[in-house]
């Protein structure tokens, strides 16, 4: 019976793991209209108002919804085509059918030198949570080997709590007056001072 309820509690445990992954890798996606719905901001650009650590959380927007002064996510920089970068929209501005956006980080002096076409942003900023996003950065420095060690403990915990929990308990041994404990043999010598 006790080998039933781990089986159980294993499967339940798992089953949330996956389910949790597969809500926040698919899920926020749909609901939030964006391939990245979460980030975790690891640079001092935007300091004062987003620090390092932060974790935003952005929902697709189309070029309408972006105003001058929203935060945006966008891909590609002057660090290379697949760095993101979170800043805010200074100006807005048109090219034919296409429409650009200048961005600046609060915390540097200038504008971002290469205007952010819209089709390279992912959306805008609608919820900051300050420092937990220093836990995803360090699940994200160990990969994917930490996490999973964190489960397996988690997992084993629970395996040795639940476990103990369905133990025998007749094979405990309890002392009765008859055992050495009370017998006649036992002598008590305190020592007085």
């Amino acid at each position: 019976k006790g080998g039933h309820k781990s089986f159980v509690l294993l499967v339940i445990i798992l089953g949330f793991v996956i389910s949790t992954h597969i809500f926040f890798t698919i899920g926020l996606r749909i609901l939030l209209n964006t391939n990245e719905p979460i980030v975790v901001v690891t640079s001092g650009s935007m300091e004062p108002s987003i620090k390092v650590g932060d974790i935003l959380v952005l929902r697709g927007a189309t070029p309408d919804e972006i105003h001058i002064g929203d935060v945006i996510l966008y891909s590609g920089s002057v660090h290379g085509p697949d760095t993101l970068i979170v800043h805010r929209v200074v100006k807005k501005y048109s090219v034919g059918d296409e429409i650009f956006f200048i961005t600046k980080g609060d915390a540097n002096p200038a504008v971002d030198p290469v205007p952010v076409p819209y089709s390279k942003v992912f959306g805008k900023v609608v919820l900051r949570i300050p420092v937990l996003g220093f836990i995803l950065l360090w699940l994200k420095a160990g990969g994917i080997i930490i996490y999973a060690i964190i489960v397996l403990l988690i997992i084993v915990a629970l395996w040795g709590i639940y476990s103990s929990e369905t133990d025998d308990i007749s094979n405990i041994h309890v002392p009765s007056p008859n055992t050495e404990l009370f017998s006649d043999n036992f002598s008590f010598n305190p020592v007085i001072p």
